[in-house]
Formats: structure tokens, C-alpha cells, sequence
């Protein structure tokens, strides 16, 4: 009767986080927008950069210009 008791405890404890793991998750998985998410975050960043080269060459600096993102969060 124990060793019963025990085989269930131990298979309700460990069959729930294998099956999240191996099933649930990658059907489920939100991968592809994350994957989205960054391509848009890194073409924001890039265009971040266009502008701030386009202000520096009409002669402005310092704090007048705007900073991309990526240069206080490190992103890249």
C-alpha cells in the first residue's frame, strides 16, 4: 500500500512539469511574436540612428539630439 502511495506522489509530482515541458509549451509557445517584437525594436533602433546621423550633419549636438533606444538599454 506505501509503495503505491509513493509511486503516485511521485508520478503526480514529476508527470505535470514533463508534460508543460514537452507538450503544452511549445504548442502554446508565443516564440514567433517575441521573434516579431525584436525585428520591429531593432528596425526602430536602426531608423533611431538614421535620424540622429541627420541631425549631427545639419550641425546640431549634445542633448538637442535624439538618442536610439539601444544606446541606454543595450540592447545590441
Amino acid at each position: 500500500m506505501i509503495k503505491k502511495v509513493a509511486t503516485c506522489f511521485v508520478a503526480g509530482s514529476i508527470l505535470p512539469p514533463v508534460l508543460t515541458k514537452l507538450v503544452l509549451q511549445p504548442m502554446y509557445s508565443p516564440k514567433p511574436i517575441f521573434d516579431e517584437i525584436n525585428a520591429l525594436r531593432t528596425e526602430m533602433d536602426q531608423v533611431g540612428w538614421i535620424v540622429r546621423h541627420e541631425e549631427e550633419s545639419r550641425g546640431l549636438s549634445g542633448d538637442a539630439l535624439y538618442a536610439p533606444t539601444s544606446l541606454y538599454q543595450g540592447w545590441h
